[in-house]
């Protein structure tokens, strides 16, 4: 999605800017120190340890491109990224860094924080178009114009009907938007949390409270 990382042709430049290399660099962050907080939390991070982190990681200056230039060894940008973290830490904080994720975890988690606002600015952008679809519609309900059945010319009909069904077109796409979840997603090296017993499945559901994205089953 952001524009070094990966290339979209249809996304707007407004979702571009919003979705560029620094905005993955930031969420993959988020994840990370959200994890390491949920940790602590749990007792398997020393107190004190994600403070730190946050600390030094956001008072640091991540290289977009050697993380860029790294994709291609590892398969996905999340190899690069973590490694350049952990390199950043002081020493005595790189074991507990990225303890117990997977790149899954921090690309997938990191997309989802990316979409959340994209999702909403679609939302906006669809009532919107539907506030301008029922105005057209009320403009238009005398406006007479051809009516078709399988491209042939048929009976008539009035523009302000042709405008109805668009109005709910984009009302529907808008309430099957609203229905879209957004899952952080948090597994291990293996999709099963292995190594860390009942605490993986309450990681990942403290992640998904702390993050603000919904919570998978497994």
């Amino acid at each position: 999605m952001p524009a070094i990382f990966t290339k979209h042709p249809f996304m707007s430049q407004p979702a571009l800017n919003a979705c560029d290399e620094h905005a993955m660099v930031n969420a993959m962050l988020a994840f990370e120190l959200a994890l390491a907080e949920v940790q602590e939390t749990s007792g398997a991070v020393p107190a004190g340890v994600s403070q730190q982190m946050r600390h030094q990681l956001e008072n640091a200056t991540f290289s977009v491109a050697t993380i860029a230039e790294g994709i291609a060894s590892g398969g996905n940008v999340a190899i690069p990224f973590v490694k350049q973290g952990r390199a950043l830490l002081a020493d005595d904080l790189k074991r507990y860094w990225h303890q117990g994720a997977t790149s899954q975890d921090v690309v997938d988690s990191a997309l989802m924080l990316l979409l959340k606002p994209r999702l909403a600015a679609l939302n906006a952008l669809l009532l919107r178009c539907r506030s301008a679809a029922i105005a057209l519609m009320e403009a238009h309900t005398k406006t007479v114009m051809v009516g078709r059945t399988l491209m042939q010319q048929a009976l008539p009909i009035t523009f302000g009907v042709k405008v109805a069904h668009w109005a709910i077109g984009l009302e529907q796409s808008r309430r099957q938007l609203a229905e879209v979840e957004l899952p952080v997603q948090f597994g291990g090296a293996v999709g099963v949390h292995s190594g860390w017993d009942n605490l993986g499945l309450e990681w990942m559901d403290a992640l998904a409270e702390r993050l603000v994205l919904s919570a998978p089953v497994l």
